[in-house]
């Protein structure tokens, strides 16, 4: 096999490599690195691993282990079940330890709380908003506000559009009715044929001449009687 292509070309192929690992190389600038964790605002954002508030007072790594019960023995045993250390409190909600939406705290150092509030809400930690929000163009600008604005883009049209604006012929008219309205009956007015008659008075009268009748006999079986035989 001779290598004699264009593509074996040495700076050919050398230029083929650069191409290639180039695209690697190649970047705006230095990617920043920030330990802030941010809450990212923005509702087309899915939170995933960060952006929530978090308590302050536990790790997160204490708490992500707590979650997915790698600090807990697993066991069925009633007595060596996880119990869950609860503040001083006694409040009345769904969950353990008065967490989640409160209805109300009877004790505690907190039991002034109002409806809606959670009883370790001042452990919580809130981080700034961040992130750059995405504007939906079709909610923004949309397409039906485009048809009035105006883009000159100074370029003579070799035909005039406007020109053919209005069609040029009848358009969506009861053509049957008109017809029916101005219709006018043609009635013709025929030739009179007197000139071609002949010329009118009383007819001559054609002289009557005897003539001899014509010569029948009764034929035989009209015969009745021998009698009637003679005459003939």
């Amino acid at each position: 096999m001779s290598f004699n292509r264009l593509n074996y070309d040495t700076q050919a192929y050398k230029q083929s490599i650069e191409q290639s690992a180039n695209v690697g190389n190649y970047n705006l600038e230095k990617p920043k690195i920030s330990c802030n964790q941010c809450y990212p605002y923005p509702p087309s954002v899915r939170l995933q691993k960060q952006g929530v508030s978090i308590d302050k007072t536990k790790h997160l790594i204490d708490i992500d282990s707590e979650l997915l019960g790698l600090c807990k023995k697993n066991s069925k045993d009633i007595k060596k079940n996880y119990v869950p250390c609860c503040p001083n409190a006694v409040c009345t909600s769904g969950e353990v330890c008065g967490q989640g939406v409160v209805g109300e705290c009877k004790t505690g150092p907190r039991k002034n709380l109002k409806r809606g509030q959670r009883y370790q809400d001042d452990n919580l930690k809130h981080w700034k908003d961040c992130f750059i929000p995405a504007e939906d163009t079709r909610i923004s600008n949309p397409s039906c506000n485009l048809r009035g604005t105006g883009w000159n883009r100074w370029e003579w049209l070799c035909l005039d559009p406007q020109e053919r604006v209005e069609i040029p012929f009848d358009y969506n008219i009861a053509n049957r009715l008109i017809v029916k309205d101005n219709h006018r009956p043609c009635i013709p007015k025929p030739i009179d044929p007197t000139p071609l008659l002949p010329v009118g008075g009383k007819l001559p009268c054609e002289k009557i001449k005897n003539t001899c009748g014509v010569y029948t006999n009764p034929p035989s079986v009209q015969w009745r009687n021998k009698n009637e035989i003679k005459n003939y």
